[in-house]
């Protein structure tokens, strides 16, 4: 008998190398829709063009294949690299995580992206940052103008994790860290701004996401800038008022192993100390005596 050819080859899909005519198609089918490698495009238009308005509908991915995948042909999502990281699928296992998936799925932020990769930076470290698509390309957001302001923005929120962490415990607090420490306030305040879209001006509102996005510093009571987003971000944890983090943490501690435990305690350890240790006294005055408390209270749980 001879053995029947396998047809299943890029990414496990179909090919289809019927002739039309005198052309052989070469074609993978997706199911929603069939691919061409040779253009690196669709035949026919996304089924779910109305939620990817901003681009060409017969673009595979908005042209980001190295982040991106479409199993389809119809939903973007992220690389299997990333979705079947050991960090990635840990962080899922939690509440929050699970939370911020369908935020931004099928709740109200399902018009906007958030995306996670591993990045080319130090073990243990990570990165959140904000930006915006326009016509197929992801831009910063300090390049988004008034005319951008419309009710097809699609907002990007990156949260980046080491490539060396991507596969631990570690990776998953960074994800942990970068997504309810921070990226949390720049939702939240976006959500806010964008639904004054069409009452306020546009360029209040593109100006007002850019000062959410550089983490802009704060004022104390006599005008004197004193500490940036992202440290405050850091007062506002080591205050207790980061609940969905330590949530986070508790929910990530419960799927850990023995192991993993001891290494995300030593992590945190540090990172405490660090915060009250590194040149923090700007964030104290900010977050008032209270926090001031709390700082002192943390520096006896946590340092050795």
């Amino acid at each position: 008998m001879v053995p029947s050819e396998n047809k299943y080859l890029y990414n496990g899909k179909e090919l289809q190398d019927e002739l039309l005519g005198s052309v052989n198609l070469d074609w993978y089918d997706y199911g929603a829709r069939m691919y061409d490698p040779a253009l690196g495009r669709w035949h026919s238009v996304d089924p779910m063009a109305e939620k990817y308005n901003h681009i060409s509908p017969y673009v595979y991915v908005g042209n980001r294949p190295l982040i991106l995948i479409d199993k389809d042909g119809s939903i973007w999502e992220p690389s299997d690299a990333i979705m079947q990281s050991y960090a990635y699928n840990m962080a899922m296992k939690t509440k929050q995580g699970q939370s911020i998936r369908q935020l931004f799925s099928t709740g109200k932020m399902s018009n906007h992206v958030y995306r996670i990769n591993d990045a080319h930076i130090p073990a243990g470290s990570g990165g959140a940052s904000m930006g915006f698509i326009r016509n197929g390309k992801t831009l910063p957001i300090n390049a988004i103008e008034a005319e951008d302001i419309t009710s097809e923005l699609q907002l990007v929120f990156k949260v980046s994790i080491s490539e060396h962490s991507i596969g631990s415990a570690d990776g998953a607090e960074l994800f942990g860290h970068e997504s309810f420490i921070h990226q949390s306030r720049k939702i939240r305040k976006s959500y806010e701004l964008l639904k004054l879209t069409g009452d306020a001006s546009g360029e209040d509102i593109a100006n007002a996401l850019k000062t959410i996005s550089l983490q802009s510093h704060f004022q104390d009571e006599s005008g004197n800038f004193i500490v940036n987003g992202g440290q405050r971000d850091h007062a506002k944890f080591l205050s207790g008022k980061k609940p969905m983090y330590n949530g986070y943490m508790n929910d990530l501690m419960g799927v850990a192993s023995p192991e993993e435990q001891n290494t995300l305690m030593s992590n945190l350890n540090i990172y405490v100390n660090q915060l009250l240790e590194d040149g923090n006294e700007n964030v104290k005055k900010y977050v008032g005596k209270e926090a001031q408390e709390a700082f002192k209270d943390l520096k006896n749980k946590y340092s050795k």
